[in-house]
């Protein structure tokens, strides 16, 4: 009795959502908006994806083990096991946490200057984070994988790239897109390299610098401790300085 208790109020949560999420899309655009501009971060919404472009001379950013309480911003990363663990490399602090896997992209810091490149990553890192899926490499879309089924489900997704300019540029759905869908928008927003990170329940990101606040999580924490979801283990960080 309680696991179909439990099962018809995850069920009932999920839709509520998903009706949300279209009155979000439908009400959405082709264009995006600036919402918070200032000398470190400029944000924007078209209503069913944010885009954030951080200036990286005015940043600090890291990867933290675990959910940070003290960075101004910080978005979940690496692809887990089951069990909990990250897959792909994870340093932090110079210290490797987990080792890196064939493929994929990353999100690294050396030298004090963040980048993000698909399908390779220098060895003396101070942080690094891995995914599993690249999607852009040198302005162009990694068509091969919109290919796949699971590109292909509607879900909730990340970006994170590097581009022209050397800004750090996120994207975070709040609605259910395709890969594909996602990275026609990164390559508009002149990403060289881009980086899939782990989506759909994982999804959850948090900017505030006192001035401004903007937020997601695509599934609550109390939601997944009910049905038995592990939390993510690693956030990519950024601090102003």
């Amino acid at each position: 009795m309680k696991t179909i208790t439990l099962t018809i109020f995850t069920t009932f949560t999920v839709f509520l959502t998903d009706i949300s999420n279209l009155l979000n899309f439908n009400q959405s655009e082709d264009t995006f908006e600036v919402i918070y501009n200032s000398p470190s971060v400029e944000v924007s919404t078209n209503g069913a994806i944010d885009i954030l472009k951080f200036d990286t001379k005015n940043t600090n950013f890291g990867v933290s083990e675990g959910k940070p309480t003290k960075s101004n911003f910080y978005l979940n990363t690496n692809f887990f096991t089951p069990s909990g663990d990250p897959i792909g490399l994870v340093v932090v602090d110079g210290k490797r946490k987990s080792n890196r896997v064939k493929g994929g992209a990353y999100f690294y810091v050396r030298n004090g200057e963040a980048h993000v490149k698909s399908r390779g990553c220098p060895y003396d890192t101070k942080f690094a984070t891995q995914t599993i899926l690249w999607g852009i490499d040198n302005k162009k879309i990694n068509l091969p994988l919109t290919k796949k089924g699971h590109a292909n489900q509607l879900r909730y997704r990340i970006l994170v790239g590097e581009n022209t300019k050397g800004e750090i540029v996120v994207l975070v759905s709040r609605v259910r897109l395709t890969i594909k869908e996602l990275l026609i928008v990164g390559v508009d927003q002149n990403i060289v390299d881009g980086a899939l990170f782990d989506g759909g329940s994982s999804v959850e990101y948090s900017f505030d610098d006192g001035k401004f606040s903007r937020s997601f999580k695509s599934m609550s924490d109390l939601i997944k401790v009910i049905i038995g979801t592990k939390q993510q283990p690693t956030f990519m960080t950024m601090n102003l300085k």
